[in-house]
């Protein structure tokens, strides 16, 4: 158990249960946002009060065994999954994206992450729920080893060290240190058991299937050229002449050899003229007002400056201030790195396996879609109110 916790393939396989490319296995296997079945009868999860149905009045019109929007709990074989599960680990980094975005692109990054947690979550229970089987007390006085420093290295990462923050965060969602706790232990047995049952079942690679993987993925190996431009940008505006004086004023003074980032500081009018008119390293020529300039950038020599560029509305003048060529790393280099991205590609394609087998014979009720809306609808709300519960 050590020894996965410690490798870098062991920290993997936490990190690759978080992989967006299973909502497409939860989509596929529940088609058109109807709840994954078993041949049992479709009905939303009960509590002691009777059908839960949120905080919706009921409609006398719908049909009863459809539950009413918001559905806030969502059943994976008669275990509970809440809104408050799906959203603890989302809060902190949704408000910091609520203090940068837009609302509409607010909006559409809380529904995409919220989407990825979902479904990494029903993953996880449906993983524990195998998992759990073969637990002994032995294993988990193995696992709660780990569960402290987990947590006192979440408590560093995300709330600057202090517990007290942390604990004040679970409470706004309604849980409690010891839930968090039973979170990271649950997480830590399905490491265990996918290192069990998954990881031992990949073998490594033939040269053959790594020259093969090499060339099907070449382009991961391949750094394209790129070059870093430098630009001096002076805007026709209302008074063309002067515009065209005070480029011709540049040019002559980069022909009498002063320095390209100086004269651009002092002339271009441009948005990085504080910054010596340096955009930075750039692939493909710029869209727009910069298209002519920065085509003629591009058949520029490294460290060669062009003539004056005129356009409809600007003069300037670029520079190939340097330029990396494309290069390809050999084979030969990379092959330590291919076994590795091999075997994480097997893994994945076990795990997936794995879980389909899982959502195949689960019962996941009420619909999954409606439980969706929920979740988004209680984060952006949350975020109106601060993160406050």
């Amino acid at each position: 158990m050590p020894g996965v916790l410690a490798s870098g393939f062991g920290i993997r396989i936490v990190m690759a249960m978080k992989s967006v490319g299973f909502i497409l296995i939860l989509v596929a296997l529940c088609a058109g946002g109807a709840a994954c079945r078993t041949g049992r009868e479709e009905r939303p999860p009960t509590t002691s009060a009777g059908p839960y149905r949120g905080d919706a009045v009921a409609d006398p019109t719908a049909d009863p065994l459809t539950p009413t929007y918001p559905v806030r709990v969502l059943s994976i074989n008669e275990e509970s999954l809440t809104v408050e599960d799906v959203l603890e680990p989302l809060i902190p980094k949704l408000r910091e994206q609520a203090a940068v975005l837009p609302p509409g692109q607010l909006q559409r990054f809380v529904r995409e992450r919220v989407q990825v947690e979902l479904i990494a979550q029903v993953q996880d229970v449906l993983l524990y729920q195998e998992a759990s089987r073969g637990i002994t007390d032995q294993i988990l006085g193995v696992v709660d080893r780990y569960v402290d420093e987990d947590i006192k290295d979440r408590v560093t990462r995300e709330f600057g060290g202090r517990q007290t923050r942390f604990e004040v965060h679970l409470a706004s969602m309604g849980m409690t240190l010891e839930d968090a706790r039973e979170k990271v232990r649950r997480r830590i047995v399905i490491v265990k058991y996918l290192q069990d049952h998954v990881v031992v079942r990949i073998a490594d690679p033939t040269r053959q299937e790594l020259l093969d993987y090499y060339n099907t993925n070449i382009e991961s190996y391949t750094q394209q050229s790129s070059r870093e431009l430098c630009m001096i940008d002076i805007p026709k505006g209302d008074d063309a002449p002067a515009s065209r004086r005070a480029i011709e004023e540049a040019r002559s003074r980069l022909d009498g050899g002063e320095d390209f980032r100086n004269v651009a500081r002092g002339l271009s009018r441009g948005i990085h003229a504080a910054e010596g008119g340096s955009w930075g390293y750039i692939k493909s020529p710029l869209h727009g007002r910069y298209a002519e300039p920065s085509a003629i950038f591009f058949k520029l020599d490294e460290g060669r400056t062009s003539g004056v560029v005129e356009t409809d509305d600007a003069f300037f003048i670029v520079m190939a201030a340097d330029v990396i060529e494309s290069e390809t790393r050999p084979f030969v280099d990379v092959q330590p790195e291919l076994v590795q991205r091999y075997r994480n590609a097997q893994f994945e394609l076990l795990r997936s396996e794995k879980v389909r087998e899982l959502l195949e014979k689960a019962a996941i009720e009420p619909r999954e879609d409606l439980f969706l809306r929920t979740v988004v609808d209680s984060a952006v709300a949350q975020l109106a109110r601060g993160g406050a519960r």
